[in-house]
């Protein structure tokens, strides 16, 4: 989607802190293999924003992770999830609201509305990034403009 659209002034990727148990998975991606775990894809979310992040110079990027929220995704726990509802949905409109200096930025990763630092060492891997960017059009015939 992010090479579908008009670059807009700024995306928001939702992602998650799941993302640290996660693989970028290229040859998968690739082959067009299904193996890939929601950890996996969470990992290829915050990777390909900071992607964006980099080679995007005039949008702003940040990804944020809504925590673990009482929805039907959650299975038979999900009503019993621990995170707030109201949190995970308000770190999504907090960057793009705009309206405080920290919320301003581009390249960050926000669990509710602060900043998360325990990051996945492909993340800020400009060669990751690379790897990741290719093996999408592979897949896709798309390529990130």
């Amino acid at each position: 989607m992010t090479s579908l659209v008009d670059a807009p002034q700024q995306s928001i990727y939702l992602t998650s802190d799941l993302h640290l148990g996660g693989g970028l998975e290229l040859d998968e991606l690739r082959e067009g293999g299904t193996d890939v775990t929601y950890d996996d894809s969470k990992l290829q979310i915050r990777t390909l924003a900071m992607a964006v992040a980099r080679r995007c110079s005039g949008v702003r990027v940040n990804a944020v992770a809504p925590g673990w929220v009482p929805t039907l995704m959650g299975f038979a726990n999900g009503p019993y999830a621990p995170d707030d509802l109201r949190a995970g949905y308000m770190t999504q409109v907090w960057p793009a609201e705009g309206s405080e200096p920290a919320s301003r930025g581009s390249g960050g990763f926000f669990f509710h509305r602060e900043p998360e630092d325990d990051i996945h060492s492909s993340v800020h891997d400009a060669h990751a990034q690379d790897g990741l960017l290719d093996a999408y059009p592979q897949r896709t015939e798309v390529t990130l403009r």
